[in-house]
């Protein structure tokens, strides 16, 4: 088994280019013809056709259904099942990002029901009927975006990546992505040191290749002042569905200390996808998985999992239990 990360899109990491991709199209087509040249080149071509997994996470819940969705319709002599050079047959996203129409919806019951989950009060009563009645106007707006690209109006203008749905995170210095973490001058919250240490060392810049003068950032402002209100507001979701309607295998899952794109949420996405089997899957029963690392839900080829005692990064907060999830799914074996 390999595996290839990609800092996408241009701009972002180490990734170099135009930065003129703006939407997640635009990325997907980037990608596209990047794994095109790999597995044409020397070190690629020996595993062109191997089997091909998408994985993900967070806006990656935009970014992978757009990639796997090109990938299907390839266009250069595709077989059906991902194209000349890519076989595709898999796709895992975590804590992903699909739909503010359906995903924001689940802001306020999750920060409310914390409390009784896990015995830290986000919400009190009175904030929580704040934040439900202003999410009703912010699922309004990104539905109208749905339906029409004039009607996309940004965000910035609006409450709703504000103090709709933040502001009692702010007003608590309270992190959106594990609501047991408090945000500190360690703590921020927002970067992740560790990573940006290791990957700004000279020995792993000269092991990727990468100029010495060169410095990797996690997150771009340019990139993002740039990105397009509609693909924000846009759902993935149609792409998930042409991935199951291939028969291929989806995976999603999620931490369930996560604020920002917490499992209710993911489990709401995932029971509103129109596909063969959705009927089977709104039916069927939660149940533990690997006694008690975390809860599943299985039907046809879509799985989701809801890790326990994980914030929005699963790996770093449970490595053991991402070791065996991957595994699993690796393996292709029932949540």
């Amino acid at each position: 088994m390999k595996v290839l990360f990609l800092d996408q899109p241009a701009g972002v990491g180490y990734s170099t280019g135009e930065l003129n991709d703006d939407n997640v199209e635009m990325v997907a087509e980037d990608v596209y013809y990047f794994l095109r040249s790999f597995f044409a080149s020397d070190e690629g071509s020996a595993y062109a056709g191997s089997p091909l997994y998408l994985a993900g996470e967070s806006y990656a819940g935009h970014y992978t259904p757009a990639i796997a969705h090109r990938i299907l319709n390839d266009g250069v002599g595709g077989n059906g099942g991902g194209g000349a050079d890519m076989n595709l047959v898999g796709v895992a996203i975590g804590n992903g990002f699909f739909s503010a129409a359906i995903q924001w919806k689940w802001y306020a019951p999750m920060a409310y029901q914390f409390k009784d989950a896990y015995g830290v009060e986000v919400l009190t009563k009175e904030e929580y009927n704040v934040m439900t009645e202003g999410a009703e106007v912010c699922v309004e707006l990104a539905e109208d975006c749905n339906e029409d690209a004039a009607k996309c109006e940004p965000i910035s203008n609006s409450t709703c990546w504000g103090p709709t749905f933040f502001g009692v995170f702010g007003d608590q210095n309270r992190s959106v992505y594990d609501m047991t973490q408090q945000c500190t001058a360690a703590n921020s919250c927002v970067d992740s040191p560790n990573i940006e240490e290791f990957l700004n060392l000279n020995s792993t810049k000269r092991a990727l290749h990468v100029p010495l003068d060169e410095v990797w950032t996690e997150c771009s402002r340019e990139v993002n002042r740039r990105w397009s209100e509609r693909d924000f507001l846009a759902s993935t979701m149609p792409y998930l569905e042409e991935v199951l309607g291939s028969n291929l295998p989806v995976l999603l899952y999620a931490g369930d200390y996560d604020y920002i794109c917490n499992y209710l949420g993911v489990l709401a996405v995932a029971r509103a996808l129109d596909w063969e089997h959705a009927a089977d899957f709104d039916a069927a029963e939660d149940h533990d998985w690997e006694d008690g690392r975390g809860e599943a839900r299985s039907a046809g080829k879509l799985s989701f999992l809801r890790i326990y005692r994980a914030g929005h990064m699963v790996p770093t907060d449970q490595p053991v239990s991402s070791l065996k999830m991957i595994d699993q799914f690796l393996a292709g074996k029932p949540f």
